[in-house]
């Protein structure tokens, strides 16, 4: 016969077996309670963790991004101002050579003043504000032309009038001017303001886009160029940073001068409102990027410092500069009077002449013997007392550039 192994579960009753499960589930439940209280805290903790170092990153580069593109806006608030107190001054009449307006389609007659400034104002505004040169160009080839002819009556009033282009004006003849042809000869005017807006906001974009990178790449430059020479960052995130600086300065530059030209010409009523309210912020930009230029120059003159190991020339001390003035200078002669504001000249002269004696007295004694004898020439004659005194006498109004 063959043996049989004992069966476990023989012998056991139904009870048994169902306590027999429940503990082993129990086991299990617990030691996946156990790892899920020591899992989630743990990944929870890593969460927040990521999540403040994502928080950490973002606010870092926002703010990296702010303070680059903080040159761009004060590059842009500049232009902006010197756009709109340009359009402001040329929206001035009384700066306006009134000459064309005067004699505006009057046969040589003049007008007055106050009908001239009236011819003038019936130019689109928004030409107007771009200066005497610009509506010189855009009105080449247009006639002032009247709306009742002379023939018929018509006077040299500006409400008789209107810029229109000189073909039309002289194939009409002396007809009158209808309504259809009035409002052709305005909507001809409108779109030649709007030309010459479309052409100044660009050239301001491109103006504030321009300065605003020239501007961050000074500053940025001397910034993450300091930082590099420090060790703090490398020389290619010196140059990726210095990119993106001048990327969104630019960008800011460019943006704050095309959004101000384009609210001045659009509503040109706000242009003496706002352009006084331009120079405040322009100065305030400057002051910002003239403190942090300051700033960076001084961070750049430690580290020449620390460099260096000396910093500036040891110069002598300012209080010393009575014991050395008024001494007798190398070549014998006394220095000349100078004012006080000349002293620091005089030290620095001083201290280099003394550099020099110590460097010449390092070199040897041979250094301080006559030319003739230095060249070899040592048959020759010493010089007695008496050529001395002659040779003192004729260089006595000479001076060395020492003194």
């Amino acid at each position: 016969m063959t043996d049989r192994k004992p069966d476990p579960v023989a012998g056991k009753t139904v009870g048994d077996r169902i306590r027999q499960a429940a503990a082993t589930v129990g086991a299990s439940v617990e030691s996946a309670a156990d790892a899920a209280a020591t899992t989630v805290p743990g990944g929870a903790a890593r969460a927040a963790g990521d999540l403040a170092a994502a928080r950490t990153v973002a606010a870092e580069k926002g703010g990296a991004l702010v303070r680059s593109g903080a040159s761009g806006i004060a590059a842009g608030i500049g232009v902006a101002n010197e756009t709109l107190t340009g359009f402001a001054g040329n929206l001035d009449w009384s700066a306006i050579d009134p000459t064309r307006y005067l004699y505006a389609g009057t046969r040589g007659v003049g007008r007055g003043l106050e009908e001239a400034r009236l011819v003038w104002e019936s130019i689109p505004e928004q030409l107007r504000a771009l200066g005497p040169e610009e509506v010189a160009k855009r009105l080449d080839g247009f006639d002032w032309s009247h709306v009742v002819p002379h023939s018929k009556g018509g006077g040299n009033e500006a409400a008789n009038g209107i810029f229109e282009i000189a073909g039309l004006n002289r194939s009409r003849g002396a007809e009158q001017m209808t309504g259809a042809e009035i409002e052709a000869a305005a909507r001809v005017l409108s779109e030649a303001a709007f030309t010459a807006a479309l052409e100044k906001v660009a050239s301001r974009v491109f103006v504030g886009a321009a300065v605003g990178a020239a501007v961050a790449c000074v500053v940025s430059g001397l910034e993450h160029g300091l930082a590099c020479q420090r060790g703090e960052i490398t020389r290619e995130e010196m140059y990726r940073r210095l990119g993106c600086a001048v990327a969104a300065s630019a960008g800011a530059g460019a943006a704050i001068s095309g959004v101000m030209a384009v609210v001045a010409l659009a509503f040109p009523a706000l242009i003496p409102l706002a352009a006084p309210l331009m120079m405040p912020l322009a100065v305030l930009g400057f002051c910002a990027v003239g403190g942090k230029v300051v700033r960076l120059g001084k961070g750049w003159y430690e580290l020449y410092r620390e460099v260096s190991g000396a910093g500036l020339p040891d110069l002598l001390p300012v209080r010393k500069l009575p014991e050395w003035y008024g001494r007798r200078c190398f070549c014998g002669n006394l220095p000349r009077t100078r004012s006080p504001n000349d002293r620091a000249i005089d030290l620095a002269r001083i201290s280099l002449a003394v550099r020099i004696g110590r460097i010449c007295l390092a070199a040897g004694p041979t250094a301080f013997r006559p030319r003739f004898i230095r060249s070899g020439q040592r048959d020759r004659k010493r010089p007695s007392a008496i050529s001395k005194g002659k040779s003192a006498r004729r260089s006595a109004g000479r001076r060395c550039r020492l003194c």
